[in-house]
């Protein structure tokens, strides 16, 4: 297949914003004004990136790993970038594709982004446009005839409209230099967010003339998943660029309160001039903590799918503008949207896997400045997304992939290990350490002490042991529960077995925050300050 012909017709942007018209070759030697200096070891393209990060988007360095994308692009190279959220994925393309002499397409899911920065980009000269579902056919139809007379430097779609063959022919005999995936991850049927749309995006390029480079963005990828996007793309020798994971400026924290409304009204109450959003599971969650926060003398508005349009676009530009400065939301809220002072992102209720959580936390901080990020967690919260698991229509595999994902999210829950070590090693990252001394697990006192005999003499504990026991013996073989050199009894990883752990423990006692954790060799240890150690074994062993 022909690829877009960079080292032959390739007419790069000059300073001046118009497009050069001399033929000139990606090589380091490439015509360029005499007014523009070229750093050393560098080519007039690599420079000119420099030059119109300051002009253009007023930023006087590059962030970790933008460079290298940037370089890649403009060498013709398909891209593959992992970034977290706010770190700057949007220039990695808007800068290349300024630079080149065809269009760029950007596919984007989220609507909100589009808008934003097709906004931004106008805004300092660039003609840019989106095409989305909001949009009337008046609206459409204008920027159609404006594609078709090459007065669109960068186009936004969302991949649905692939899925008109007369949408597709529109690109007929157009030049498309550049071609952006942005969520790259909702191509894979084993991520977060599978959209079917994303695999018409690689039979779309292929039926084109010339097939442009091709960049791939996501925020959170798997070895598995990031194998998914290079085949179900295609592409080709990809630069894989996955920068750090890790945001230092976010505190992570994860609470186990008998009530939650409360903590969420005193926080924002300590916090009063931040703004912050609270994420729900259902619609009815929504409303009923909204309208829990007014009654409280909390100022606060509701976000969910099931509001008219009209009140949707009222709270959203009332939170983006500051005037309301606390919003809770189902997941329906936040994507795309870009406002870089919230201070705090809270989860009422357990996300369904921690993918959507990284990118839900992602959205506090992204100005740099610190910003919390709690979880509210109480035993049992896990039933809600687990009956929707069970309840999808999807094939077997799909499910159990599901079901394992929301473990590790209550996992997670649970742990008293480091919050960011264990959120970083299941994104696939190495934080070096395993103690932050920022996280809520990394700045408790913990204490370990033996209640052998406090929990012979509590019934639901007996019970408890008794049950796991009897079930353990039932699937594994007692072999598997009783270690014969020490007596111990061994819990290990089961999810068969989590509703025995929070069924019993009566909250009363403050035992609803036990936790067994997934390495058979740990202790068991309650969630709070100073808790001690459930040691289901005797003292003499």
């Amino acid at each position: 297949m022909k690829r877009f012909p960079f080292n032959s017709d390739f007419k790069p942007l000059l300073p001046d914003g118009s497009i050069s018209t001399r033929n000139t070759a990606y090589s380091g030697l490439e015509s360029r004004p005499p007014s523009v200096r070229i750093r050393k070891g560098e080519s007039y393209l690599q420079t000119r990136s420099y030059e119109l990060l300051k002009e253009r988007f007023g930023f006087d360095a590059f962030r970790p790993g933008q460079a290298e994308v940037i370089g890649a692009i403009l060498e013709g190279r398909d891209t593959l970038t992992i970034m977290p959220t706010g770190s700057g994925k949007s220039l990695c393309f808007q800068i290349p594709g300024l630079q080149m002499e065809g269009m760029t397409i950007v596919f984007s899911p989220l609507i909100a982004l589009m808008k934003d920065q097709v906004d931004a980009l106008r805004a300092g000269g660039v003609p840019a446009a989106c095409i989305n579902s909001a949009q009337t056919p008046t609206e459409t139809y204008q920027i159609y005839r404006e594609i078709q007379d090459g007065r669109i430097k960068i186009l936004y779609l969302a991949p649905e409209r692939l899925e008109s063959l007369s949408f597709a022919r529109l690109f007929t005999g157009i030049r498309v230099s550049l071609t952006v995936i942005d969520e790259a991850h909702c191509v894979s049927q084993w991520g977060h967010d599978f959209r079917p749309s994303y695999r018409s995006i690689a039979p779309f390029l292929d039926a084109m003339e010339m097939r442009p480079i091709v960049a791939a963005f996501t925020a959170t990828a798997t070895t598995g998943i990031r194998n998914d996007i290079i085949g179900l793309l295609r592409l080709t020798n990809p630069l894989i660029t996955m920068t750090s994971l890790d945001r230092p400026n976010l505190t992570l924290s994860v609470s186990h309160p008998r009530e939650k409304e409360p903590v969420i009204a005193d926080y924002i109450r300590a916090h009063p001039k931040a703004s912050g959003i609270i994420y729900t599971g259902t619609r009815q969650e929504v409303e009923h903590l909204t309208r829990f926060l007014k009654e409280n003398q909390i100022s606060a508005v509701g976000y969910h799918a099931g509001m008219e349009n009209d009140a949707r676009i009222a709270a959203q530009e009332g939170f983006l503008q500051g005037r309301n400065r606390v919003i809770v939301a189902t997941n329906a809220f936040g994507l795309g949207i870009d406002k870089s002072d919230v201070r705090y992102v809270i989860h009422y209720r357990l996300p369904k896997d921690i993918e959507s959580y990284y990118q839900e936390i992602g959205r506090a901080g992204r100005d740099g400045e610190a910003a919390d990020c709690l979880l509210l967690y109480q035993p049992g919260d896990e039933a809600s997304p687990r009956y929707l698991i069970q309840n999808d229509d999807t094939t077997e595999p799909l499910r159990k992939l599901r079901f394992s994902k929301l473990q590790r999210m209550v996992d997670y829950a649970l742990t008293t290990d480091c919050l960011r070590e264990s959120l970083l090693r299941y994104l696939g990252e190495d934080p070096g350490e395993s103690n932050c001394g920022s996280c809520s697990n990394c700045t408790k006192d913990w204490a370990e002490q033996d209640i052998t005999i406090e929990a012979q003499k509590n019934p639901f504990l007996h019970l408890l042991v008794e049950r796991t026991f009897r079930q353990y013996s039932r699937r594994r073989g007692t072999q598997g529960v009783a270690n014969e050199k020490n007596h111990r009894l061994s819990f290990g990883y089961h999810q068969d077995l989590r509703p025995t752990f929070t069924s019993l423990l009566p909250r009363d006692q403050g035992l609803n925050q036990c936790s067994a954790d997934r390495r058979p060799d740990r202790q068991i240890r309650r969630g709070v300050p100073g808790a001690k150690t459930l040691s289901f074994f005797p003292k003499s062993a």
